[in-house]
C-alpha cells in the first residue's frame, strides 16, 4: 500500500513538471509571436520610409541629406519595450544607409545600392 502511494505521489510531482514545464513553453511561444508582430511592424515602417526615399530620389534626381527634407511627416522612432528607438539614415556617396536596431541583439541595414535589407546577429 505505501509503495502504491509514493508511486502515485511521483507521478503527481511528474504531473506537476510537465505541466509547468508546457506552461513555460507557451508563454515563451507567445512571447515569440509578439515579438515577431512587434518586429513585422517596425520593418514595415522602415520599408515605408525606404518608399518615400525613392519616390524623393525619382522626383529631384538624388537622395535628401536627412529624413526631415522628405515631404509629408515622417516618424523613424518605434517603441519596443519601454524604450525609444529611431530609425536612422545616412547619406553615402550618391546612396544612403538606413540602420534600426532591436535591442541590440539584431542590428538590420538597408543600402540603396544593393537595394536590401541585411540583418547582423549580434553575440
Amino acid at each position: 500500500q505505501r509503495t502504491l502511494k509514493a508511486r502515485g505521489h511521483r507521478r503527481i510531482h511528474l504531473g506537476l513538471l510537465g505541466t509547468s514545464v508546457l506552461a513555460i513553453l507557451l508563454g515563451y511561444a507567445a512571447g515569440a509571436w509578439e515579438l515577431s508582430a512587434e518586429t513585422r511592424a517596425i520593418q514595415a515602417k522602415a520599408d515605408a520610409i525606404v518608399r518615400k526615399l525613392e519616390q524623393y530620389r525619382a522626383a529631384t534626381g538624388a537622395y535628401p541629406d536627412s529624413l526631415q527634407a522628405l515631404p509629408g511627416p515622417i516618424d523613424a522612432r518605434f517603441y519596443r519595450r519601454n524604450w525609444t528607438h529611431t530609425i536612422d539614415y545616412r547619406r553615402e556617396g550618391t546612396g544612403y544607409v538606413l540602420y534600426y536596431s532591436l535591442g541590440g541583439w539584431k542590428d538590420y541595414f538597408y543600402d540603396s545600392r544593393q537595394g536590401k535589407w541585411r540583418i547582423r546577429q549580434r553575440d
